[in-house]
């Protein structure tokens, strides 16, 4: 039997507070460069230049009545978006350690496909807000955690220089007054740890963030997630990504 290849079955995506991986049939995170053409006239072959970067997400999925409000990808899309939404798609799953790839998306198109004899099937289009779409890692898997925790020690095998970014969904919250804050941290061993990402604010709430760690800051090898839980919080569900940038 051939080995390491993946089914699609395992594919998930999640946009802003909702995982909407149980609307979608295709999913399809792209990223291009322009070659602009510089061929002049005493070149005997042809010489380009790379031009601006372009990040791109397309999904096609099933209409869904909503009986789940705000979770469907018509109540998400179809509305005239007020901002970008934060897009994560992981093509093996949540699980931590598994790729990801993170946007800020602008939806560019969503269209209803309507068949005779066929379910109602839509379309998404998105580009991304700044530039490209960018490679990363899952941090933490789409799980509950009831209780401060440190999350799975992730190897990305090499340290960089040049800082990166987080996407953040939290997609369940419980307690009476609950209040969550999370962070990166980084480390050189997989074995003591400092603060690289501190910046998300507290989670009352399901919701996102996306917050990005300056150009020119070293990430270590290892990376981690971290959840501390405040007020009177008894449960979360969340994932938390990362994409380094070179």
């Amino acid at each position: 039997m051939t080995t390491g290849f993946v089914a699609s079955s395992k594919a998930r995506v999640l946009t802003d507070q909702f995982n909407i991986s149980q609307f979608i049939k295709r999913l399809a995170p792209a990223g291009s460069s322009g070659v602009l053409d510089c061929t002049t006239l005493p070149d005997e072959s042809k010489t380009y230049q790379l031009g601006v970067n372009e990040g791109m997400l397309s999904m096609d999925g099933l209409y869904h009545t909503n009986n789940l409000a705000g979770a469907t990808l018509q109540e998400i899309f179809a509305p005239p978006p007020s901002g970008a939404f934060i897009v994560s798609a992981f093509p093996e799953g949540f699980a931590a350690g598994k790729p990801a790839f993170l946007m800020s998306a602008n939806r560019a198109s969503y269209t209803l496909d309507v068949v005779v004899s066929d379910l109602v099937k839509s379309s998404i289009q998105c580009v991304s807000a700044n530039s490209d779409i960018e490679a990363g890692v899952s941090l933490h898997d789409l799980v509950a955690e009831t209780a401060t925790a440190n999350g799975t020690s992730v190897d990305n095998l090499v340290a960089s220089t040049n800082g990166g970014v987080a996407n953040l969904h939290v997609t369940s919250i419980a307690g009476a007054a609950p209040s969550v804050t999370f962070k990166v941290q980084h480390s050189t061993n997989g074995s003591t740890w400092t603060d690289l990402l501190t910046g998300f604010a507290a989670m009352t709430a399901i919701g996102k963030q996306r917050i990005a760690v300056a150009a020119g800051t070293t990430v270590n090898r290892f990376l981690r997630a971290v959840v501390t839980f405040g007020g009177t919080t008894t449960s979360v569900v969340y994932n938390l990504s990362f994409a380094r940038r070179f």
